[in-house]
């Protein structure tokens, strides 16, 4: 449920010197967004907030908006020398793009909050 309005918004590219890992492979990721989402609870009301996504070599090879982007880290996990500030920018935005309205798998959800509910987390 983004609007235009809140597409335009700038994306956060968020950089530490420990990379976080990816939540669905552990894998240490070459990047993380942050940027506007909204969605409607279920009362209705408008939620306004933020997502993240990550960038994994290992999950996101199937998503051709991340292949591009990857092709631009080399092996170490370093953006090449040889990108361009413009064309990065423009990956990024696709990328995002892409992943802007993944949604969780209900079931794992429900699988974990119950795990959870059972204090085995």
């Amino acid at each position: 449920m983004t609007t235009l309005a809140e597409a335009m918004r700038p994306i956060e590219l968020k950089t530490t010197n420990t990379p976080p890992v990816c939540p669905g492979c552990n894998a240490p990721v070459l990047l993380v967004a942050r940027y506007p989402s909204a969605w409607c609870n279920q009362s209705g009301k408008r939620i306004d907030g933020f997502k993240e996504s990550v960038l994994c070599r290992r999950c996101d090879t199937n998503n051709p908006a991340a292949g591009r982007l990857l092709a631009l880290f080399n092996a170490d996990g370093e953006l090449s020398t040889v990108a361009d500030g413009e064309a990065f920018g423009e990956l990024v935005c696709d990328w995002v793009n892409s992943v802007r309205h993944r949604t969780p798998n209900l079931a794992d959800l429900d699988s974990e909050e119950a795990r959870w509910r059972a204090d085995e987390l």
